[in-house]
């Protein structure tokens, strides 16, 4: 199967999984905006592997939803990796990649 029919049997399963969803008001809706809003976002990546990561991405976030019964990215703290920060600061979930900010712009002024 190659990455197009993959993407698209991910996407029908996503919403598959909506329409049967049994959870709070609103998470329905979530799952549905939430697939439309990545799959929009990735839909110009032509790289294979590119494409193959997100796929197993989204392959990971329905199975902890349907598992935990939560649709929603599991959050994590800083605490549970830097043991010396006491606050608990949220950072993405590293197999999370979808949502990682994106890099700082380069400083390319030059000071004369």
């Amino acid at each position: 199967m190659n990455t197009m029919n993959k993407s698209l049997a991910m996407y029908r399963r996503i919403f598959r999984i909506a329409k049967n969803w049994e959870g709070k008001k609103g998470d329905k809706e979530y799952i549905r905006s939430e697939a439309r809003y990545l799959f929009q976002k990735n839909k110009d990546i032509s790289d294979p592997d590119q494409i193959l990561a997100k796929l197993r991405e989204a392959e990971l976030r329905v199975d902890l939803a349907l598992h935990y019964k939560i649709p929603y990215p599991k959050p994590l703290y800083a605490t549970q990796f830097i043991p010396s920060i006491r606050d608990k600061t949220v950072v993405l979930d590293p197999s999370m990649d979808s949502y990682r900010p994106p890099p700082p712009p380069s400083s390319s002024s030059k000071d004369s």
